[in-house]
């Protein structure tokens, strides 16, 4: 009981001057947005880097609130 359910989204992001591509896990909670860093993803294509962030965010369980807001 008192478990709160959040719909997450997965966030893609390629820095300037750079060629990786970085995961994040975001969520809103109480009106702010919150993300965390999953990971670099690889992939040639963007779904495939999707399902690879997915994974991550799977296998490490629910967000950790305590990460700082971005909004």
């Amino acid at each position: 009981m008192g478990e709160r359910v959040v719909t997450a989204s997965v966030a893609l992001r390629v820095q300037p001057n750079s060629r990786r591509i970085y995961a994040y896990l975001r969520w809103s909670e109480a009106g702010r947005t919150h993300e965390r860093y999953l990971g670099d993803v690889d992939a040639e294509d963007r779904l495939t880097n999707l399902r690879q962030a997915w994974l991550v965010a799977n296998r490490n369980g629910e967000p950790d609130t305590r990460e700082s807001a971005s909004a």
